[in-house]
């Protein structure tokens, strides 16, 4: 039986300019874009400036949720213009702004990368670009995001079959010898990573937000009380309960020694602009005492890797320490596999 996804979706139209303030005028959906119009008047402008004649969208939590924390940045992706048959040679294709207290992650694409792809996965957008400049790249855009809504529930089924398969081959490993005991508990804490990433795509109807994780857990615990006792089991076997300002120090400071380390041999790991936005998230929630929320956002970030075996092996020590990582006995860890195998299993049956 098929997983069905009921997408609720939050739509953003534009409805022209106003020309007293030269920002676009946006329909707004449960208060978020009265906040968001003076916001965004200063990036327009800076836009205008620095990207002349070229399209520009707001993606993520700034453009599709009301949710936003202080330490955000603004998504932006910049589409650029043609010349001829050439676009116009990039000088970077990742930027990094600061504007009146406001962090911009600019990425700037060419026609050609505007493809659909796991790091273009927007559901929603804001346009930012003035209409007097606009050529056919709206419906790029819109092609793009009509993609991703589309494919967003087979996404999801192909995510919970890989789990389930993976989380065969794991336990078989185990119980026979053959997979390395020294990395049985981080790979189950992965695990369970994975499995509330897809509780996530099921129940909140998105793409797992590494700054909203804990919103968006607690949200799917109010509202699908089905799942909440699943969800708790999750929870508990990524043992978020350690999380404080003593774990979360520890891992952050691990995490950009591994960072700063791999820095010449793995661009795709290291990037600058990426660190800078992650240590001042961490700050910010650590100001807070948000600790369980830094411990989802480091969480994140390390899942998003996609280490390899050889990596993994390697760098155990470390990524354990990154994610606190508590050595697990072989007959706990195949209970709790099997236990997340049948999670997924009650997905893939529609269950819930």
């Amino acid at each position: 039986m098929g997983i069905v996804i009921y997408a609720l979706l939050l739509r953003v139209s534009l409805i022209g300019w106003d020309e007293r303030d030269n920002i676009p005028d946006f329909i707004s959906h449960n208060g978020i874009f009265h906040t968001l119009k003076s916001d965004i008047k200063d990036i327009v402008d800076f836009l205008k400036i620095s990207y002349p004649d070229n399209e520009s969208i707001l993606v993520g939590c700034r453009a599709e949720t009301s949710d936003s924390y202080d330490c955000c940045e603004y998504d932006i992706i910049v589409l650029q213009k043609e010349r001829g048959n050439n676009s116009i040679k990039k000088t970077k294709n990742y930027n990094l702004h600061k504007l009146n207290g406001k962090t911009l992650e600019i990425v700037t694409l060419n026609k050609e990368e505007l493809v659909p792809n796991a790091n273009i996965n927007f559901l929603d957008y804001i346009d930012l670009t003035s209409s007097t400049f606009k050529s056919n790249s709206e419906s790029s855009f819109e092609r793009i995001k009509a993609h991703n809504i589309k494919n967003f529930n087979a996404y999801t089924k192909r995510k919970s079959v890989k789990f389930a398969l993976d989380c065969t081959s794991i336990s078989k490993q185990i119980t026979n010898g053959t997979f390395d005991q020294k990395l049985s508990s981080l790979h189950l804490k992965m695990m369970s990573f994975s499995v509330l990433e897809l509780f996530i795509q099921l129940f909140h109807n998105d793409y797992l937000r590494p700054t909203h994780l804990k919103y968006q857990i607690n949200n799917i615990k109010e509202n699908n009380l089905k799942t909440k006792e699943s969800i708790d089991i999750v929870l508990e076997y990524l043992q978020l309960e350690r999380s404080n300002i003593s774990t979360i120090t520890r891992s952050e400071k691990s995490l950009f020694f591994l960072l700063s380390h791999k820095k010449h041999h793995n661009r795709h790991l290291y990037n600058h602009n990426v660190g800078e936005i992650l240590g001042s998230k961490l700050n910010y929630f650590k100001d807070q005492s948000m600790y369980v929320d830094a411990s989802l956002l480091i969480h994140s970030f390390v899942r998003r890797q996609s280490f390899d075996a050889d990596y993994i092996k390697n760098y155990n020590r470390l990524l354990n320490q990154i994610l606190d990582v508590q050595i697990k006995e072989k007959i706990i860890l195949l209970k709790e596999i099997e236990t997340l195998f049948n999670i997924n299993k009650s997905f893939i049956k529609n269950i819930y």
